[in-house]
């Protein structure tokens, strides 16, 4: 190929005719046997970095950071950078990783994590947004279509789906809960597998133990409703 820039110890050594406008920077970077694959566009800075044996299908692909994508194949439209960042991708595509060892484990596609240690441990998670330092960092998460925003928030997320999660510290007790609405510093559910829950207040964890609830306030004085009542009624929480 041409066109490649190439520097460090067995950078880019192992592709042949084309491979072509590729940017393979540090200790082995992008030294997997890309042999005649037509890899182009390309950037890899750090050691080990895209060090796999990458196909056609994974041009394109940014990794920068210590083995970030590592172990990349033929995944299209991968950005990850930083240390170990999306290390264990393979032929997921369309995952834009940013931080420290964030999605360090993540197997499957279309999927953000930004923020040091964002879904740290996540793996066949999808569909998935992820802002924060260390959110969605403890559970191993599985579920779809997740959005997660705030430090440490999510914290223990691991199979459940659809949940919007706003806020520092906010549904670290949920793991396998599905549509649920957290909104709030420390706001959170009672239970680690609540469904269709709503709760939007700063340190408000929800009042009654059931699914489908509505509560909305601070931790001192809400709103609540249980909306599996026939009669949808309201009833307001002070000092509780």
């Amino acid at each position: 190929g041409g066109a490649n820039i190439a520097i460090g110890y067995e950078a880019l050594d192992r592709a042949t005719t084309n491979a072509t406008y590729n940017v393979a920077i540090g200790y082995q970077a992008m030294h997997g046997n890309i042999a005649a694959n037509d890899v182009d566009f390309c950037i890899a800075i750090g050691g080990t970095a895209l060090e796999a044996n990458l196909t056609n299908d994974a041009s394109g692909s940014i990794a920068i950071g210590y083995n970030a994508m590592a172990k990349l194949t033929s995944g299209a439209g991968n950005i990850s950078i930083g240390l170990r960042s999306g290390q264990e991708l393979t032929s997921a595509a369309d995952n834009t990783i940013i931080g420290f060892e964030a999605a360090k484990a993540l197997t499957n596609p279309n999927n953000v994590f930004i923020g040091s240690k964002a879904g740290h441990v996540a793996t066949s998670a999808g569909g998935a947004t992820v802002v924060g330092k260390g959110a969605c960092s403890s559970g191993v998460m599985t579920g779809d279509n997740n959005t997660v925003i705030g430090t440490n928030a999510g914290l223990a997320l691991t199979d459940g789906n659809d949940n919007v999660i706003i806020g520092t510290s906010a549904g670290d007790t949920l793991t396998g809960g599905e549509d649920n609405v957290i909104i709030g510093e420390a706001a959170d559910v009672d239970h680690a597998q609540r469904n269709q829950c709503i709760i939007i207040g700063q340190g408000l964890v929800c009042g009654i133990a059931s699914d489908n609830v509505v509560e909305i306030g601070n931790s001192s004085n809400s709103l609540i409703a249980d909306m599996d009542n026939v009669s949808g009624t309201f009833a307001v929480s002070s000092d509780r």
